[in-house]
């Protein structure tokens, strides 16, 4: 996993960098404290619960 994409300059899911990114939650890394925020362009959408 690319640090860019753990400290949310890159979308998590591809690591695009030159499209516009939106939030999408946190990680916490095994054996971590740390939180981190992660982006994403919408490459990969959540489904939603009905």
């Amino acid at each position: 996993m690319s640090i860019a994409r753990q400290h949310g300059e890159a979308c998590f899911h591809c690591g695009a960098v030159a499209k516009k990114l939106y939030a999408d939650g946190c990680i916490t890394l095994a054996g971590r404290d740390r939180v981190w925020p992660i982006v994403t362009c919408g490459c990969r959408r959540q489904a939603v619960a009905s």
